[in-house]
């Protein structure tokens, strides 16, 4: 084809999206959507219509993928059969929970859940998720630790068919779903980081006041004893917490309170460098809260073992994240 017939074809496409009016379908909110189903367009000249659906989204991924597959370059039989295996079980598990398969790329797959349980559906599927790499896989892979990082948030998303349409064998092959908003987004940055490590920059930062005070309304009692007799008080922050919390003012260092009223003087600042190692599973605020809302007697609630994750860099863009290391006992009951 000449090239600039391709372009103005291009251009035609671009100009047909941006011309014809978009319209968003919410009446079938309680339904994950695929590729064909009804509402979803793209055919050149039709209105543009998509579909808006609120629940839990999961990602799940393969760690040091890279490293397994140099590692199997010469094994590429077992590399076939690892990708193979991980994509399988993962989708058996999603099915599982009622959850849909809307994306596999490489070794990175995403589930989108029903609305109805989709709380309890996330957690559980990313158990069992977390299960298998743990105790199925190193019975039958054992070249190399196996180990997966999984991210759940929950929210709105606009969900948008988007390709070309085609009737020949390739047609499926050139549609797909995008799915827009911050749910699948925050879901995909968790999993970058779970079960992984990082080296980070923290400040330990030692401070008292300038004079004695009443205690404040939710303080503990020992920093009410604290700020009354004006006695030094040290904390460890983050460098997104030391830049918010932190003032130079007036050849003073000053640091906010946690409730951010009053300036206290520092006394020293000790930077260090410190590992952070996020667990497999990592869920943003709100799925904790609504799951924790829906299951205060389970064990995993009861024993707190689910931890709040320390703001970084790397959470930046996340408000609260918690995160666990959970998997079933394969005999037995289910206790975590």
């Amino acid at each position: 084809m000449n090239i600039d017939s391709l372009l103005q074809d291009i251009e035609g496409e671009i100009n047909d999206i941006f011309n014809q009016s978009f319209s968003l379908d919410t009446t079938d909110t309680k339904l994950v959507p695929n590729y064909d189903s009804p509402g979803l367009t793209f055919e050149r000249n039709n209105a543009k219509r998509g579909k808006e659906l609120t629940t839990c989204v999961l990602y799940i991924d393969i760690r040091e993928s890279t490293k397994i597959s140099n590692d199997l370059k010469n094994k590429k039989d077992i590399l076939a059969k690892v990708y193979t295996a991980f994509a399988k079980s993962m989708i058996t598990a999603a099915d599982s929970y009622d959850g849909y398969i809307r994306n596999i790329i490489g070794d990175r797959v995403m589930v989108v859940f029903s609305p109805e349980n989709c709380f309890n559906n996330a957690i559980n599927c990313a158990i069992t998720m977390n299960t298998i790499a743990h105790k199925i896989f190193p019975k039958y892979y054992k070249e190399s630790t196996f180990k997966c990082g999984i991210g759940i948030d929950f929210g709105n998303m606009r969900v948008l068919k988007v390709g070309r349409p085609r009737r020949d064998e390739e047609k499926n092959s050139f549609k797909n779903l995008v799915w827009l908003g911050d749910t699948a987004n925050i879901a995909s940055k968790l999993t970058d980081i779970a079960s992984k490590s990082f080296e980070d920059t923290v400040y330990k930062i030692s401070y008292l006041r300038s004079n004695g005070r009443f205690p404040r309304f939710g303080e503990s009692e020992r920093d009410r004893l604290f700020s009354f007799l004006n006695l030094p008080k040290t904390e460890e922050l983050t460098a997104i917490e030391f830049s918010n919390r932190i003032i130079f003012e007036n050849n003073k260092i000053l640091i906010k309170d946690s409730f951010g009223i009053s300036d206290l003087n520092v006394t020293s600042i000790e930077k260090k460098k410190v590992k952070l190692i996020f667990p497999p599973i990592l869920i943003s605020g709100i799925v904790y809260a609504e799951f924790s809302k829906l299951n205060n007697e389970r064990n995993d609630i009861k024993e707190n073992l689910w931890k709040i994750q320390p703001k970084s860099k790397y959470l930046k863009s996340i408000k609260t994240v918690y995160g666990a290391d959970l998997t079933w006992k394969i005999k037995g009951n289910n206790d975590r």
